[in-house]
């Protein structure tokens, strides 16, 4: 072999290699990218949740607060706590969409959600207030 076809194939078989490496690296790069998109994605939908629990809690320390002493503005954890949870909710399920079972959990913990605020939230704040009302006014 002469050297010019010599130096023209190592110079191809480098070249060659070359655009093996950077597409070998290209795909590992989208790869990754896509991992930590999908990481990113659990993260965001595990704060949601963390958020769900902690939106719970202040709407039952609110209504105790407001059972303990009748005043009106221990309330308000419960009321932000009312409209946070909804709102997040609403987010989390839009999060999961691609995941049946997820949202079927979400949609248990919603129920879960209306049954407390129906047999205990609402129907209790209810009662105090009346039994404030009613016991402020003597005879």
């Amino acid at each position: 072999m002469k050297i010019r076809s010599q130096l023209l194939l190592s110079n191809s078989l480098i070249v060659g290699l070359f655009i093996v490496v950077v597409a070998t690296s290209f795909l590992n790069m989208r790869t990754l990218v896509s991992s930590a998109d999908w990481v990113a994605h659990t993260h965001e939908v595990m704060t949601n949740a963390h958020r769900l629990t902690k939106y719970m809690v202040d709407m039952e320390t609110g209504q105790r607060g407001f059972m303990l002493t009748g005043n009106l503005s221990f309330l308000e954890p419960y009321n932000d706590g009312k409209r946070a949870f909804l709102e997040t909710h609403r987010e989390i399920i839009r999060l999961v969409a691609d995941n049946p079972e997820q949202t079927e959990r979400l949609h248990r913990a919603k129920q879960l959600y209306n049954q407390w605020l129906n047999d205990a939230g609402e129907r209790e704040i209810e009662l105090k207030k009346w039994w404030t009302a009613e016991t402020s006014h003597p005879p």
